[in-house]
This record gives structure tokens, C-alpha cells and sequence, in this order.
């Protein structure tokens, strides 16, 4: 490729050519070429320092001025801190706290005016030496251009490098300049910032000596090609140098202009028929310019800028043909800022108030930790004198304070992480009595503002002289910034001092960090709680729902075993029957043959006899084996006839007692009348010992089996994790995005303690257009104390807003809001903007929510909430949290399914004992509250309003939902958010403000989430009032009920969050009910072997047509009439029809029992409905089915249509609630869904009527008997779509935090 069209496809550069009328204009070059790439960093430097302005020069020397101010500013903040230093002498009393606010505000005034000075300084040296290099280029060029109008004139590339060497010189003048000023700097440098600085202009150095040898090759290059030659000598370059700088000396004010970006450099192309005249004219213009530097401007100092199309083509073939080629490895690449220069070039545009209010902060922070230390100290220095005064005489000591009730060593405050004693002065505790147990008497440690709850035992009784005291030994967690103690014992005796006992607890830690740790050690203690769970012996339920344990479980098993067994043992030793004998010794591990006479039963005439059998009661069961005809008759008596003898041999099971027995062919069958056969077998030990260890065997066995399933379970588990973690990845990467395109910063990953630019994008925001956008900033989601008021945002030229900001070194997270005309406010609809920093001193803390339902699958499930309780609370726990459940305990609950399950503590309160249990389900830990009142031991979870009981399910779910907060309360809980769902436990929201909030439980927030508005809309009403945030299950039904009277009140706290579901349990690779696991690669064989184990099941005939399921309740709400018309339509169109439901009124009921008469007859082997609760088939149905119908009438989220999407079946739906916001249709929905990041994945239509339902359902099946290609990869779509709780689950942690 020749020279002139690689420059034509580069990216243009600046470079000045002479025009006619001989003055240099600029147009555009090659940035391939190695000179505009080092110009275009050294501009880049320039950017940096373009806003200042350089004063007059002065008479006095400016390097003395600064030295002179530094000293005068350092000897002031060494007075201002001996004053200081002064006031906390030990032998003086303390110091007024307006008098040491006062010394330190001035010490950080100085401090701060310190960092100013040394800031001014570097950018003046930074400007010094950009000005020096600027003259020396141009004194060079001036010297080539003077000297090339002297004909014969000739330059040669030995004199080009003298010339060069000459500018090098010049350098090295400034180089030995710049290092006497950065010694200077370095003597005072305090801050990490002045340092990097410092590193800045080293790394900016060598750059320009790059630069410098760039330039001296290209004149080298350019000139070899020249046809007239030009000599400059050395003393003409030294001369044009000092003219110049005489000519800088006279100038007095040169103001850079900082409107527009920083320019291109300016570079020297000379042209072959350019004329020695013209470039001589360009030369005296370019003095008249030089002469009148004090006016000069910034288009005058950095070019301009307008240069036609034409001039640049031109300019782009003179170049190419004096420029030789250059490959890419022949130029050094220039590195982008690196981390050192972005944060000096965001320090000279950093926002001074947001500056100053961050390094007022940090400074505070810093004389904090400074008197804390000395405290600290102090601290100790007392508490060793008086521990050794304490325990060299203790009477003494005691005697002083006998008139105390309490008294502590040391006595007035303590270091956390150390111990303290707490003397408690029996004689002046009245409240005691004579009568107290003292091994009974508890202190009460609270920590943290009530957030931390410690009990100690009395450590020893003292007895003195001046009284009896009991003493505690208290050791001081090392997290803690405050303690308060009482005194009680097992009868509720409680000694206080007027609120509480106090003892100040010095740290160096912050409050927040305090609390960050605080949460990190409950997390451990928690995880380590449900560790202890999982490894405690599996618990098993019996006949009255209590627990009891996996032995006694066998046990019992063992001994139903024996005693079944042994009553078919004596009967078949009695018993005769000439239908069958043996033959052989009926003995454990031998082989015997059983001769059968299928005349003598209901299978004579038959062939293909088949031995079905089993031992000791069918314990044992699921053997076969084929008999054999026998040619003769064997023994025994004929029936009737002749005997048909058949034979077969068999080894008898080592642990048999009694063998059991029936014989098939062909499906029929005899069973001896439902007796079945049986016949003992002789064992040598006695039967009694042989149960005995029969019942060690099993259940050896039986923990074999457990514990290999459990590593089975185990690495499915692992494999469902790893899917999981994709899903939340891409779920958060997804959240990221979507803040991006509003607000974003520069870093784009910002660190702590460092600066940053803040962007919004008000156009992608919910705010009017304006020219006016104030941001609020906090950090660590506002419990950091730092705050910044309103600040104004500047507006840049592509329509953006930004501001410059550092960060504290202890923020985790900045939270911005933004402020537009009219005080319009953007705060992401509640939840905030948060933006990471990384590397902060302190850590993020986990949230503790304590969920309050009275539903939780699968232990306690009748619809949704169940399920909901469960999914939300995992993910969330699976993201760092700390989560736990408050969960009535029914007569119902299915204890096999919770691991760990045993009773912890009892509570006394609402005129009963209240039980609780703990254990895990599905890893999440749950507390069982069994009141004594029997308000849960009916026998179901609702329906109390309908039975024969004395109680409301108001009542009941009343009175557990104040049971739940009081749990918390005796318990020491103090969680962070109480998440209450739904009607049945709406009621948390209002006790808690009215009965606990000022009562020992301060620190906790209430989410309320409303499952569906058909029920309890008062105490919905009452529960939105109270809570802080309140949440509905899909965005479109929160739109949908908006304006119903219990939320139209409460619009400001209302938010649509979309369920998930549980993809470890809804996972087509391993579903067991499934013939075989698939997954959107093999999609088509997997759903056509389920397809035809549905038919099979249901008894569908085996064709080839469409399959179409329905998963519902038969009600109104879910669209029954409009079901009943999609069945007969779908059958019309040659499709198959499966419905599994229920209804729970008599006339539905009665309905669609005709319905499924009538389609018996007329559809027997084409449509099926099951009116029933089949699990194992509602699975095959979502695996099986090729599409899925849900016409809800309304549908506050649905789960049908996303559970069949995860098992790749089609949803026809209508778009209401959740079936709006989780299925886009084919053909509608493109826009929509791509706004929502996704594809399209099924059919919709609008409105309840019939036409509508045709639409989506006749286009579906279109598309199924037209389009299999599509139709498959529509199925590898929805399989692959993430209808998981990692997205939700992220949401409802984002709620958790802007409710705090």
C-alpha cells in the first residue's frame, strides 16, 4: 500500500503547511506517524494545566516566596498542636470542648492552605517546563526557517542532530532545574497525592525525551528527501534561543483560554514547491505575531482549527510524499493515563466544596484515632493500677466504695477486648432479698446500642469486711463501642440503675466499623449454627407429628417388620395347601424348588407363568423369576382335573423368616384370595436374638444408604450451585448496566480514599430536561457520618453531567440522588443509585432478616407464598445475608422434611407456654412457634372460619404474629429487616412500632409483601401504613392495584418485584419424575420421551399431534371459561388436551365433572382431566406438553408459566399481572422484551374474551404444525431464559438497604 493511501485511511492529526499567500495554516495528517503520537501525549499533559492562568512576575524570586510561606504555615500548625497537646496535660483538668474544637478546626485549616500551597506549586513547575520545551521547538524551527532563504543554504542530517543535541541541551538545563524544585517539594511532601504528582512528571519527562528523539529522526528523514538542502549552524539555534527567551522576559500576563478541548500540536511540513520566499514570509508574520504576546490568545497559542476538505487532501498528498513509511513496531506506543495522572488531573477539578468536606472529614477522622490512642493508653496504664490495687488488697479497695451498689475495675472505662470485673454489693442490692440463689444470678451484657446480648455466671463471691460482693468477669468483645448491663435471675428478680448500668468501652475502631464486624462474627456464629444442623442424626415424624430419632425410627420399622413376620410364621406352619410344595431345605442361603399347580387357581390353562416374591412380610420385595413346565405331574392332589405342575428354584435371603409369594401370567394374577402365599424358613438362631440384630443391621444399612445419598445429593447440589452463580452473575451484570446508562463514573471501578468523576445522563433518567442538575452524595447506603449537601453538577458538551469528588478511605458505597428543575428528584424510584468502591477499610455487612409467614414450602405449603418464603429467603442467604424464618407450628408439618429439628427454648407470653423448635429447611433455619393454646394443633394450616373450632384464622395468625416479635425480643434477635407476607402476618408491621420498637427491639425496619389483595384488605391497609418498604409480586400487578384504598395512600413505598423459581428444584436435567434429564441442547429428544410417558400415564393415544397442558385451580380467577373454550378449540385443531386441577366449590366442581364426562366419550383417547394433587404428574405435564394455557383472569405473578419455560414448554397466557411481565409474544413483543434484555417466548393476547384466546392459541399451534425448526429453537430459548430468584433476590436486597 503506498504512503499517501495509508494516510488517507488513518485517523487525521494536525500539521501545518504554507499556503500562496505564505501563511502557515494547520490541516490534518497521519496519526500513524510517530511524531503526532508523542505530540498527542505531550497535549494531554498540556489538558492538565490549560486552566491555569501564569501571574506577573514579581520582583522578590517566586521559589523564595513559596519556601518563605511554607516555613511561616508549618511554624503556625506546630504552635496550633503544642496548644493543643497542651490542653490534655495530665496535671491540668480537662480542657473546655470549645476551646479544643477550636485548635483543631485551625490546625486543619492550615493543613488544608499546606496542601494548597504544595499544589500550586507543582502545577507552576508543570507549566514552567511545558512553556521551556515549547520555546525550544520553536527557537529550532525558527533557526531552519530563517536560514533556508539563503540560497545554496544546506542542511545535512549531521547538522540536523547538532541542532537536536543543542535542544537536548537545553532540557537537561530545564531536567537540573525541575529536580533543585522537587527537592525543594520533597522536604515538605506529607500526602500520598503530592508523591504521585512527583511520579507524574518523572513518567512526563521521559515521554518528552522521547518526543525529542522523534522529532530529530523525522527532520532527519524529512530532509534527506528535501530537493533544496538548508544549513542551520549551531550559533544561529543558540542565537534564536535567546531571543526568545529575552522576548519571554518582557512579557508580562499570557492568559491560556480553557472553553475549548486541548489542540493537536503543531508540525512543519514543507512542500517541494514551496518557495524559500513564501516560508520566509510565514517566518516575519509569525514574529509580528510573537511581538504582541501579551494578547495573545488561545487560538493564537494552540492553532486553528478550521481547515477545509480541500486543504486537508491537499496537505495529506504533500506529506505522504515527503513522509516515508513507517511500520507499527517502529513507534513506541504512548500508555493512557495511567493511575497517578488521573488523580492529579481530577485534583485540579475536584468540586472544592465536596473536597473540602471529604479532607475535613478524613482529618477528623485522623485526630480521632490520634486522642482515641492516647486515651487507649491512659486506659490501660489506669486499669494495671487498679487491678493490682484491686487484687493486692481487696478489702481496702472495697471498703472505699461500700457505699456503691456496683462498682467496676477499672472504674470509669474499659478497652474493648479486655477484661473488666463487675462487683455487685449484695447488702446495698436490696431487691436481693436473703432468699436469691446467687449460682441463679445472671448480668446481662448488652452491646452496641442493644445490638449485641452476652449473659456471664457469677465468676466468685466476695467477702470483706465492708460487705459481701459477687463478682463477674466480663470479657469485652473486641468490636464494641458501648456496653450496658443489668442483674436478673431465673424469677424474673431485675436490678437496673434507673434505664441500665454503664460502662464506656474505648476502640480505635469506628462506630460503623463496630458494627461491620459485629455482623461478620454473628454470620460466622451463624453458618456455624447451621453446620451443627446439618450434622445433628436425621429427624422422622411419627404418628402425632412429634420428632423422634433415626434409631428409634428403625426400631420401630424393625419391630412392625417382626411382628407382621412372625404372625405369617406361625400361620404358614399351620396352614396347608396342595396348590404348591417345595422342594429342598427351606434354609437361609440355600437354594430350594417351588412347584406350583396352576390348575388348582385362576390361572390353569395359562403360560407364561411368572414368580413374584419377596420375605418377611414384603419388607423385602421385587424379585422375579419365569417358571419351568413340568413334563409330569409332581406330587400333591389334583383339584378338579389334572394338575398343570410348573417349577422354578430359588435362593432363599440370609435374613428371611418367612418367604413370601404370588404368581402372574399376563397380567392376571393369584394372590391366594389377597393372602398371598407364604412359607418359614428354619433358622438355627433363636428368632428373638435375630431381631435383635436385625435392628443393629438395619440400621447400619439404613445410615449406609443415607450417607451415600447424601453425596449423591451432595454433587447434584454442587452442580444446581454453579448454574445458580451464572445466573446471579449475569442477573447483577444485567442491574449494572441498566444503572450505566444512567450513572457511571470515571474510573468505572472507583477505589476508595481515591477521586472520581461522577456522570448522569439526564436524557436515560426520569427527570425533565434541564441545564441545571444538583447531586446529593452519602456513603455506605447512608450510615456513614459523612454527608454531602446538594452540590451543582457541570454540563458538558455532548449533553452530560459530571462532577469531580474524592472518597473517604472507609466508604464502601456512594449513594447518589439527583436534582433537577422544579426540585424534581431522581433516587432510582426509592432505592438509590450505589455505586462500589473497592479497597475500603471498612466492610460491607451482611443484613440479618428475620422473615415472619404462615407458609414455607414444603414443610407447610397451600399455594405461592409458600414457595415464595422459601426461594426469596435462600437466594438472598446465598448472597452473605443472614436469614431465618418465624414459622407456626402445625400438627401438619412434614418433619421429614426439616433436617436438624429439635426444641430450644420455651417463652412465657399471651396467657401461655410458647414452644419453639429450630431447624433447616432447604437449608434455610426456621423457628417453630407451638403456642400452648392449641391455636395450631387442628389439623391444617386454614379453614378455622369454616370448622368447629373456637378460633378465627385471624386470631390465630393475630396471636402468632405478636409471638414471632416477642420470640425476637426474648431471644436477643435484633435483626435488620422484619420481612412480614401477606394478610397473615400484616399485623407485625403495627405491634412492632406501638408495642417493640421502643422496647427493646430499636434497630429493625418492616417489609411488607402483599402475595394477593383478595384477602384481609384491612389488615393490608394497616401493614402498609406501618411498613417502610412494601413490595407486591410483579411490577404490572403492583400497577394494577395501585389505586386500591389500603395502598393508594402508601404509592411513595409500593414496588412490583417479580417471583422466581426454584431452579434446584425445577430442573429438567435431573428431575426424577422425568424418564430422562435434557436441557436446552437435547431438548427435542428429552421433551419427546416425556411427551410419551405423559401419554402413557394418562392413557392418550401415541400420535403425533400437538400436546397442550393446563396446571390450575379450577376458579374464576384463573379464567375456567375461557379453559373450557381453549380445550374444545385445540381438540378441533387435532391437538391432545391434559388438565390437572382442582376446585374447591360444589357447582365448579359439578362443572367440569361434566366436562370431563363429556370429553370421555367423545375425546376418550385425545383429552384427559384429573381432578386431584399429583406431583410426580404435574412434572410430566410441564416436561411433556408442548404448550401450556393460562388465561388467569388476574395473576398477581404466576409460577405455572416460568416453571413450564424452565422445562422448555410454550406459555399461552394472557396479559395480566406477572403473565405480562414474564412472557413477550412471537409476534408483538419484540421491542418490549429487548427493553428488557431478553427474547421473545410465547403467545399473548389482551382482554377475557374468546377471540382473543383464538388468536394466541391458534398461532401457536400454526406454528408448531408448520415450523418444527422454529418451534425447537423457540424451546432451546425459553430453556436457556433466566426466570430464576437471582435477579429478584438482588432487588430485594437493594430493598432491604433503602428501607434501613
Amino acid at each position: 500500500m503506498s504512503s499517501a493511501r495509508s494516510l488517507k485511511n488513518a485517523s487525521p492529526s494536525r500539521v501545518f503547511v504554507s499556503n500562496a499567500d505564505g501563511r502557515v495554516r494547520s490541516a490534518r495528517f497521519s496519526r500513524s506517524s510517530p511524531f503526532s503520537a508523542a505530540r498527542k501525549n505531550l497535549n494531554e499533559k498540556k489538558a492538565l494545566v490549560r486552566t491555569a492562568a501564569v501571574s506577573k512576575k514579581s520582583s522578590a524570586s517566586p521559589s523564595r516566596q513559596l519556601s518563605s510561606r511554607r516555613l511561616e504555615l508549618e511554624r503556625e500548625k506546630e504552635s496550633a498542636e503544642r496548644e493543643l497537646k497542651a490542653l490534655f496535660d495530665e496535671k491540668k483538668p480537662p480542657p473546655p470542648a470549645s476551646a479544643v474544637a477550636q485548635l483543631r478546626n485551625k490546625i486543619s485549616s492550615l493543613e488544608v492552605k499546606q496542601k494548597e500551597l504544595e499544589e500550586n506549586a507543582v502545577q507552576e513547575m508543570k507549566v514552567n517546563e511545558l512553556k521551556k520545551l515549547q520555546k525550544a521547538s520553536e527557537a529550532l524551527q525558527k533557526a531552519v526557517m530563517s536560514k533556508s532563504t539563503k540560497k545554496g543554504s544546506k542542511l545535512n542530517a549531521e547538522d540536523v542532530g547538532k541542532m537536536a543535541d543543542a535542544v537536548e541541551d537545553e532540557n537537561n538545563a530545564l531536567r537540573e532545574i525541575l529536580e533543585i524544585r522537587q527537592e525543594e517539594l520533597g522536604r515538605q511532601r506529607e500526602t500520598s497525592q503530592i508523591e504521585v504528582l512527583e511520579l507524574e512528571n518523572q513518567k512526563l519527562h521521559r515521554k518528552l525525551e522521547a518526543l525529542l528523539s522523534r522529532e530529530k529522526t523525522l527532520l532527519e528523514l524529512s530532509h534527506e528527501n528535501m530537493k533544496e538542502k538548508i544549513t542551520v549552524s549551531d550559533e544561529q539555534v543558540e542565537l534564536h534561543l535567546q531571543e526568545i527567551a529575552s522576548e519571554e522576559e518582557e512579557a508580562t500576563d499570557v492568559v491560556e483560554s480553557s472553553e475549548s478541548g486541548p489542540p493537536e500540536e503543531d508540525i512543519v511540513a514543507e512542500r517541494d514547491d514551496v518557495s524559500l520566499n513564501e516560508v520566509e514570509a510565514s517566518s516575519a508574520e509569525n514574529q509580528e505575531e510573537e511581538d504582541e504576546e501579551e494578547h495573545i490568545t488561545e487560538e493564537d497559542i494552540w492553532g486553528d482549527d478550521d481547515v477545509g476538505e480541500e486543504e486537508e487532501e491537499e496537505v495529506v498528498e504533500v506529506v505522504a510524499s515527503n513522509e516515508p513509511q513507517l511500520v507499527e513496531e517502529d513507534v513506541p506506543p504512548i500508555q493512557a493515563f495511567d493511575e497517578g495522572v488521573m488523580d492529579a488531573y481530577l485534583d485540579i477539578h475536584l468540586d472544592e466544596g465536596l473536597k473540602n468536606l471529604v479532607s475535613q472529614y478524613e482529618e477528623g477522622e485522623r485526630l480521632r484515632r490520634a486522642e482515641l490512642a492516647l486515651q487507649i493508653e491512659e486506659s490501660n496504664a489506669v486499669s494495671l493500677r487498679e487491678y493490682e490495687a484491686f487484687q493486692t488488697d481487696r478489702e481496702s479497695y472495697l471498703r472505699e466504695r461500700e457505699g456503691n451498689t456496683v462498682c467496676t475495675v477499672p472504674p470509669t472505662s474499659a478497652v474493648s477486648g479486655s477484661e473488666v470485673c463487675i462487683l455487685l454489693n449484695r447488702e446495698k442490692a436490696t431487691q436481693l432479698g436473703a432468699s436469691i440463689n446467687v449460682d441463679d444470678l445472671i448480668l446481662q451484657a448488652r452491646y452496641n446500642e442493644n445490638q449485641i446480648q452476652e449473659h456471664y455466671h457469677i465468676a466468685e463471691e466476695v467477702k470483706t469486711q465492708a460487705g459481701d460482693w459477687l463478682m463477674w468477669k466480663v470479657e469485652i468483645p473486641a468490636h464494641v463501642y458501648d456496653m450496658k448491663y443489668d442483674f436478673f435471675d431465673s424469677s424474673d428478680w431485675y436490678l437496673k440503675n434507673e434505664e441500665h448500668f454503664v460502662l464506656e468501652c474505648l476502640t480505635q475502631l469506628s462506630k460503623e466499623q463496630c458494627l461491620a464486624e459485629m455482623k461478620l462474627i454473628h454470620l460466622q456464629k451463624f453458618t456455624k449454627e447451621k453446620e451443627r444442623l446439618l450434622a445433628m442424626a436425621p429427624q422422622v415424624s411419627t404418628k402425632g407429628g412429634a420428632p423422634k430419632s433415626f434409631d428409634d425410627d428403625i426400631r420401630s420399622k424393625v419391630q412392625g417388620i417382626r411382628d407382621a413376620t412372625m404372625g405369617l410364621y406361625n400361620a404358614a406352619k399351620i396352614d396347608v395347601d396342595d396348590s404348591w410344595y417345595i422342594e429342598g431345605i427351606a434354609e437361609p442361603g440355600k437354594v430350594v424348588t417351588l412347584f406350583y399347580d396352576a390348575a388348582a387357581g385362576h390361572l390353569a390353562g395359562c403360560g407364561n407363568l411368572v414368580l413374584h416374591w419377596g420375605c418377611n412380610a414384603w419388607s423385602t420385595k421385587g424379585f422375579e423369576n419365569l417358571f419351568e413346565e413340568e413334563a409330569a405331574s409332581g406330587g400333591g392332589s389334583e383339584k378338579g382335573g389334572k394338575a398343570e405342575w410348573h417349577s422354578v428354584s430359588i435362593e432363599i435371603p440370609k435374613h428371611a423368616v418367612v418367604l413370601d409369594f404370588v404368581v402372574s401370567s399376563n397380567g392376571r394374577y393369584d394372590n391366594n384370595l389377597g393372602l398371598d402365599y407364604h412359607f418359614p424358613v428354619d433358622r438355627e438362631e433363636n428368632l428373638q436374638e435375630f431381631w435383635a440384630k436385625q435392628i443393629e443391621v438395619e440400621i447400619e444399612r439404613e445410615g449406609k444408604a443415607i450417607e451415600e445419598r447424601a453425596k449423591q445429593e451432595a454433587l447434584i447440589k454442587q452442580e444446581k450451585k454453579k448454574e445458580v452463580e451464572v445466573f446471579m452473575a449475569k442477573a447483577s451484570e444485567k442491574l449494572v448496566k441498566r444503572q450505566q446508562e444512567i450513572v457511571s463514573t470515571d474510573p468505572p471501578a472507583p477505589r476508595a480514599g481515591k477521586s472520581l468523576t461522577l456522570v448522569f445522563n439526564v436524557a436515560a433518567s426520569n427527570l425533565p430536561e434541564s441545564n441545571s442538575i444538583e447531586v446529593a452524595i452519602s456513603f455506605n447506603r447512608g450510615s456513614h457520618p459523612l454527608k454531602c449537601s446538594r452540590t451543582q453538577m457541570k454540563r458538558t458538551e455532548d449533553g452530560l453531567f459530571e462532577v469531580a469528588l474524592p472518597t473517604p478511605s472507609d466508604a464502601y458505597m456512594m449513594d447518589v440522588k439527583f436534582y433537577g428543575s422544579y426540585d424534581s428528584l431522581d433516587d432510582h424510584a426509592g432505592f438509590g443509585y450505589h455505586i462500589p468502591l473497592e479497597k475500603s477499610k471498612v466492610p460491607e455487612s451482611p443484613q440479618h432478616i428475620v422473615h415472619v409467614a404462615v407458609e414455607m414450602a414444603p414443610v407447610a405449603k397451600v399455594g405461592g407464598l409458600g414457595d415464595v418464603v422459601t426461594s426469596i429467603g435462600r437466594a438472598v442467604q446465598d448472597m452473605g445475608n443472614i436469614v431465618e424464618v418465624v414459622l407456626p407450628k402445625y400438627d401438619t408439618i412434614n418433619y421429614d422434611k426439616v433436617k436438624g429439628f429439635h426444641e430450644i427454648e420455651s417463652f412465657d407470653w399471651g396467657g401461655c407456654t410458647n414452644r419453639v423448635f429450630t431447624g433447616l429447611v432447604e437449608d434455610v433455619q426456621v423457628y417453630f412457634i407451638q403456642p400452648g393454646n392449641g391455636f395450631f394443633d387442628i389439623g391444617m394450616i386454614y379453614g378455622a372460619d369454616w370448622e368447629d373450632f373456637p378460633m378465627m384464622d385471624s386470631e390465630r395468625f393475630g396471636f402468632f404474629s405478636k409471638a414471632a416479635l416477642e420470640f425476637m425480643l426474648q431471644s436477643g434477635r435484633q435483626p435488620d429487616i422484619i420481612h412480614c407476607h401477606d394478610w397473615s402476618a400484616a399485623l407485625v408491621a403495627k405491634s412492632y412500632w406501638d408495642d417493640y420498637n421502643q422496647y427493646g427491639l430499636p434497630h429493625s425496619s418492616i417489609v411488607f409483601t402483599i402475595h394477593n389483595m383478595g384477602y384481609g384488605q384491612d389488615l393490608i391497609a394497616q401493614a402498609m401504613q406501618f411498613s417502610q418498604k412494601a413490595t407486591t409480586v410483579s411490577p404490572t400487578y403492583a400497577q394494577e392495584i395501585v389505586h386500591e384504598g389500603p395502598i393508594q395512600h402508601s404509592q411513595h413505598k409500593f414496588h412490583g418485584i417479580r417471583n422466581g423459581i426454584d431452579i434446584e428444584i425445577w430442573n429438567a436435567s435431573d428431575d426424577k419424575h422425568l424418564p430422562m434429564g435434557y436441557d436446552s441442547s437435547n431438548s427435542e429428544e428429552g421433551k419427546a420421551r416425556a411427551k410419551r410417558s405423559l401419554k402413557d400415564y394418562v392413557n392418550l393415544k401415541n400420535v403425533d399431534v400437538p400436546l397442550v397442558g393446563i396446571v390450575s385451580r379450577l376458579t374464576l380467577q384463573k379464567g375456567v371459561e375461557l379453559m373450557e373454550h381453549a380445550i374444545w378449540t385445540a381438540l378441533d385443531r387435532g391437538c391432545q388436551v391434559v388438565v390437572l386441577g382442582s376446585a374447591f366449590d360444589e357447582e365448579m366442581t359439578q362443572r367440569w365433572n361434566e366436562i370431563e364426562l363429556s370429553l370421555r366419550h367423545q375425546h376418550h383417547d385425545m383429552a384427559r382431566l384429573i381432578f386431584a394433587y399429583n406431583e410426580p404428574l404435574s412434572h410430566l405435564i410441564y416436561g411433556g406438553c408442548d404448550m401450556i394455557l393460562v388465561p388467569s383472569m388476574f395473576e398477581p405473578c404466576g409460577l405455572t408459566q416460568l416453571i413450564a419455560m424452565r422445562y422448555g414448554t410454550i406459555p399461552i397466557v394472557r396479559h395480566t399481572g406477572g403473565l405480562r411481565d414474564t412472557v413477550f409474544d412471537i409476534d408483538f413483543d419484540q421491542e418490549r422484551a429487548k427493553a428488557q434484555g431478553i427474547e421473545t417466548n410465547g403467545f399473548a393476547f389482551e382482554g377475557n374474551d374468546t377471540g382473543g384466546m383464538d388468536y394466541a392459541l391458534h398461532r401457536a399451534i400454526d406454528a408448531w404444525y408448520n415450523d418444527k425448526a422454529f418451534w425447537n429453537s423457540l424451546v432451546s430459548r425459553v430453556m436457556d431464559q433466566d426466570w430464576s430468584w437471582s435477579e429478584p433476590a438482588l432487588t430485594y436486597l437493594a430493598l432491604y438497604y433503602a428501607a434501613k
